[in-house]
């Protein structure tokens, strides 16, 4: 699956504008049109989401539904300090925004890990929910395997692995 999204300034060339909308692709030389345009049908756009009410009424209603705990460490909270993380980001993902199959329920701590890890490496991402509770990873497997083209995070809801995913995020951090 191929990302596309804003590209930052300081990563772009002299006079170079992002491309932040499918129309855009006409712009492209031949041979980028040649390669890119196949790929059409695998491309996201990745845009902010804004969430609705509903969204909160949702998130609301899953934190009571689960207890008011966080699903990774077991702590727990009012649900005013609880997190409603989506395992498929909303930016990428926005129709599964409202799939409580999709959210977690995660304290702040917990949070801030898997969001720190999403923006390093997938073995980080891996390894946070490798130690999720066996049944928390059973609950969200049947959505997984429908939507997410993902391995690592197939087999870390799959079958847990926290020391092989726990070595592989060692691995990425110190090369």
């Amino acid at each position: 699956m191929l990302f596309l999204g804003l590209t930052p300034a300081e990563t772009r060339g002299k006079g170079q504008r992002p491309l932040d909308t499918i129309t855009d692709l006409g712009s492209l030389d031949i041979l980028s049109q040649t390669h890119i345009m196949p790929l059409m049908n695998q491309v996201r756009l990745v845009k902010t989401y804004k969430p609705t009410k509903a969204d909160q009424k949702l998130r609301q209603r899953i934190k009571q539904d689960r207890g008011c705990v966080c699903e990774a460490c077991g702590k727990a909270d009012l649900p005013e300090k609880l997190i409603a993380h989506h395992i498929l980001e909303t930016r990428i993902f926005p129709e599964h925004a409202r799939n409580p199959d999709n959210v977690l329920i995660l304290c702040i701590e917990c949070h801030g890990e898997i969001s720190g890890a999403e923006k390093a490496f997938s073995s980080l991402v891996a390894c946070f929910y490798s130690k999720l509770p066996l049944a928390i990873r059973q609950r969200h497997l049947p959505f997984l395997k429908q939507y997410s083209e993902s391995k690592s995070l197939l087999d870390a809801f799959s079958h847990g692995n926290f020391e092989f995913w726990n070595g592989k995020a060692v691995n990425d951090l110190t090369r």
